[in-house]
């Protein structure tokens, strides 16, 4: 939980829907898939909220299999429908999207199958939203680009698909902590 201006926010991060459980007998398969659904299903319900933020990697690949996005979709717009009070806010994550330009797979299936219900968003790119700056991934742009491109948070909350350490490699998109306590000092 966190608190965004006196209210909370309940933050699920990085389910990875369609992730390959390889080396599981057959006779076990599925119950993995299950016990992760109903977990996510239980936080998309979790009382006291007035907003749920999923960070990003909502799948764990662009292409997972149709009935992890069927699935995923119907517990999200089952979850909005019986809290319309509730802002249920989707951040693209590094897994949620391909790196090819124009090519469409998981996340873009989940975005036309929750579009059409008021209190569901999908955040594709930097914006403010229910007291938060929100930044999602972006392969084009890294993290201290998009606070330049997009602004520093004009709200005192930032939520980002961000690293947090370095895996030894580009470290384009690490938070931009101290950028942003620098813009935003509350």
């Amino acid at each position: 939980r966190i608190d965004v201006d006196g209210n909370e926010a309940w933050l699920i991060g990085d389910p990875h829907f369609g992730l390959p459980f390889n080396g599981t007998p057959l006779h076990r398969r599925g119950e993995r898939e299950a016990m992760q659904l109903a977990q996510f299903r239980e936080e998309l319900r979790t009382p006291d909220v007035f907003a749920i933020v999923m960070v990003g990697d909502l799948f764990d690949k662009p292409f997972v299999p149709l009935t992890a996005i069927v699935s995923v979709a119907y517990e999200v717009v089952d979850a909005a429908r019986e809290r319309p009070d509730v802002g249920f806010l989707f951040l693209a994550g590094n897994h949620d999207r391909s790196r090819q330009v124009g090519v469409r797979g998981a996340w873009e299936l989940f975005t036309l199958a929750t579009m059409n219900v008021e209190n569901i968003m999908i955040v594709d790119y930097p914006r403010a939203a229910l007291g938060m700056m929100l930044y999602p991934w972006q392969w084009e742009m890294s993290a201290v680009e998009q606070i330049e491109t997009y602004g520093g948070p004009s709200c005192n909350v930032a939520i980002g698909h961000w690293d947090l350490k370095s895996f030894g490699g580009d470290d384009s998109h690490m938070c931009p902590a101290r950028m942003l306590r620098e813009l935003n000092p509350n």
